[in-house]
């Protein structure tokens, strides 16, 4: 039997700008974390290689807003960012790497998105239509770490 090919990254599209009128609120359970967190569901997808990638809107109490394109990687709990949001358009970032999500701080959301709703460690594959659905109805599953 010949060795596994190494993992490698497929190419992808940068996905529309997020609309206010259809972002999903997404719950973070926590009491350090003071932003909402809104997910563009038209952005969202799955690739061949395992990558989830999705739109976020991370908006401050007093309305500041940071918008980015990131890709989710579940087998190997790392995330990476390929996009921010400027004045409704995509500026691409150059060489940016893999790293790997962590609970709290300023990129706990990742921690959530992965853990609660792109990434379930208990059902591997979900589907697109299904990360939705708990974006829609869940709360999260369970309280941070």
């Amino acid at each position: 039997m010949p060795p596994a090919s190494p993992w490698r990254e497929q190419s992808f599209e940068l996905p529309p700008y997020p609309e206010a009128d259809r972002l999903i609120e997404i719950s973070i359970q926590t009491g350090n974390f003071p932003f909402h967190v809104f997910v563009d569901p038209e952005s969202l997808t799955i690739a061949g290689d395992g990558v989830v990638r999705l739109a976020t809107v991370i908006r401050s109490t007093a309305g500041a807003e940071n918008v980015s394109f990131e890709g989710i990687h579940c087998k190997t709990r790392e995330f990476r960012r390929y996009a921010y949001g400027a004045r409704d358009s995509w500026q691409v970032l150059e060489g940016t790497g893999w790293q790997q999500i962590k609970s709290g701080g300023m990129g706990h959301y990742r921690f959530v998105l992965y853990r609660d709703y792109v990434c379930d460690p208990e059902i591997y594959g979900l589907k697109v239509n299904e990360m939705i659905q708990r974006m829609r109805y869940s709360r999260g599953t369970v309280l941070d770490e």
